[in-house]
């Protein structure tokens, strides 16, 4: 019985204390975080040696830009999510593979 109340007093305190509210700033981006950001060609802003991650007819390889190491912050598309989860590559609804 002590065992849950212990439980649940820690978790009321950190609810009630450590919790930051919705309306802080700091629930969007903490103090040493900084923004990645990826321009129209692909390339992490700020990086000249890099190479381009873009395809012949423009589009950008989110294949390649989403696991993009870099010491900051880093938003997707939706839509660039979305294609590196169920993009090209990804078996059809009706092709799976029995191991009976």
């Amino acid at each position: 019985m002590t065992v849950v109340y212990i439980y649940v007093a820690l978790a009321a305190y950190n609810t009630e204390m450590l919790t930051v509210p919705l309306s802080s700033v700091e629930t969007v981006v903490d103090g040493a975080g900084k923004l990645a950001e990826i321009d129209a060609k692909g390339r992490l802003k700020g990086s000249r040696n890099r190479e381009r991650k873009v395809q012949a007819d423009g589009r950008l390889r989110w294949r390649e830009i989403w696991s993009e190491g870099t010491d900051a912050v880093m938003d997707i598309p939706l839509a660039g999510v979305c294609e590196v989860l169920y993009g090209e590559g990804r078996e059809e609804e009706g092709e799976y593979i029995d191991d009976y």
